[in-house]
């Protein structure tokens, strides 16, 4: 079965419910634990479901690997919403997150986009109007967190929950209750684990 089809029913419930769309953080609890391979998964499985157009950040701003899996197409959408950003470069607008188009389905994936040399260095905000103005655009918001991201405290609690992945071969329950307790106490709600990688399916 494929993950988007084991994924259909959290992909549901995620659906805009009369004129509010949703901003869902997906969050690894282990670095192997797969959590980019669940989040483009739910985007696909949402728009199964019927949700477009979906947005896919991808919070690994040095890597972009979300932005290597998909067929893109070439042209590119600010992902600075009406000026405003969830990040700042040394020196200013040094780069830029640009949102492209998957060739047959309604879901844009970021990349941070930059020339070599360029950022000097780069911080993540907290900047809720930010992600409330995605889901204005958009009919579901799925942000991808690498392990231990600098941007998960920042933008977490600015999520309506947070999605924890959890690697079914070496993510134990203790590794996994702790991240939660974590993402709690940074102000984000986690609704639930994805257990990645088991031999039976199990609900989230």
């Amino acid at each position: 079965m494929s993950i988007e089809r084991e994924l259909e029913g959290l992909a549901r419930r995620l659906s805009p419910q009369g004129m509010t769309a949703r901003a869902v953080m997906v969050a690894p609890v282990s670095a192997s634990a797969g959590a980019s391979t669940i989040a483009a998964g739910l985007a696909r499985a949402a728009v199964a479901q019927g949700v477009k157009p979906v947005w896919l950040y991808d919070l690994d701003f040095k890597n972009n690997p979300q932005s290597d899996a998909f067929r893109l197409n070439g042209q590119a959408y600010s992902g600075a919403l009406s000026g405003r950003r969830f990040w700042r470069t040394v020196p200013d607008n040094a780069g830029r997150v640009a949102l492209r188009r998957v060739e047959d389905q309604p879901i844009y994936v970021s990349r941070f986009e930059r020339a070599p040399g360029q950022v000097r260095s780069l911080t993540f905000l907290d900047n809720a109007e930010y992600w409330n103005r995605a889901r204005h655009s958009a009919g579901l918001t799925v942000v991808d967190a690498s392990y231990q991201s600098a941007a998960i405290p920042m933008i977490a609690p600015n999520m309506d929950g947070v999605i924890l992945v959890a690697d079914a071969r070496s993510d134990g329950r203790a590794a996994t209750e702790e991240a939660a307790d974590r993402l709690r106490a940074q102000g984000a709600q986690v609704w639930g684990v994805v257990v990645n990688r088991a031999r039976t399916a199990a609900p989230a």
